[in-house]
């Protein structure tokens, strides 16, 4: 994946949306879809209580509220029984260059909340030295990051990781250290139809041009969501 790719990537899908179907054959199946599906029915739900603010209907605005937290209920449970589904599923992972880390075991998910969020574990280990502190060798693990990537190598969004050693923390880590590399996903209105293309992770570092751009460009796409909500 290059910062071109990157960078086209999230600007098309800032275009991305309206009409569109939201895929449920991604990594993380139908996850996104029931999330994209509630904000489309909450907006509408919106639109009809604002008109029935506007006539003074309040007794008709209170049921529409109701079928409002109904909606958000109906959603943690689908998405309770989505994750059941989820749990143990590989995230595929491909490191960056000059990250000087390999997978040992699948990025696997753990658990999924009620919320969206999606959080994944795989054993992971040094292949040169690495550091917790700036003024030492090697890459910096308290800055790496994940990009997520779709079919094309298009970013859709950005997640912090870090490693667990199991030796405790240290200020540097040997080549051959061992830990568990964990990483989540949130899932939310906003960025559902985006993680409906999930393909594969990229283990990067915030400093990075990768993860800067992608990180920028998410927040342009968050951004532009808001805008278009409030509108």
């Amino acid at each position: 994946m290059n910062n071109k790719q990157i960078v086209l990537g999230l600007c098309s899908l800032v275009l991305f949306g309206c009409g569109q179907k939201t895929p449920k054959d991604g990594l993380l199946g139908e996850l996104p879809v029931v999330v994209k599906q509630t904000y489309d029915k909450e907006m509408l739900l919106k639109a009809d209580f604002e008109k029935a603010s506007k006539s003074s209907d309040s007794e008709e605005a209170e049921k529409i509220l109701a079928r409002g937290f109904n909606l958000q209920t109906i959603l943690k449970e689908k998405i309770e029984t989505i994750g059941k589904g989820l749990i143990g599923k590989e995230i595929p992972v491909e490191m960056a260059a000059n990250i000087t880390i390999k997978m040992d075991s699948a990025l696997v998910i753990k658990e999924v909340k009620s919320s969206g969020n999606v959080f994944c574990e795989g054993q992971a280990s040094l292949t040169d030295m690495a550091s917790m502190v700036d003024d030492k060798p090697g890459v910096k693990l308290v800055r790496l990051a994940a990009v997520f990537v779709d079919k094309d190598g298009k970013a859709l969004g950005t997640s912090s990781c870090h490693i667990n050693f199991s030796e405790g923390y240290k200020e540097v880590y040997e080549k051959g250290s061992v830990g568990k590399l964990r990483m989540s996903i949130s899932v939310e209105d906003w960025n559902a139809e985006q993680l409906a293309q999930l393909n594969h992770v990229v283990i990067t570092q915030t400093d990075r041009d990768d993860y800067i751009k992608a990180k920028n460009l998410e927040e342009e796409i968050k951004n532009a969501f808001k805008a278009k909500e409030n509108n």
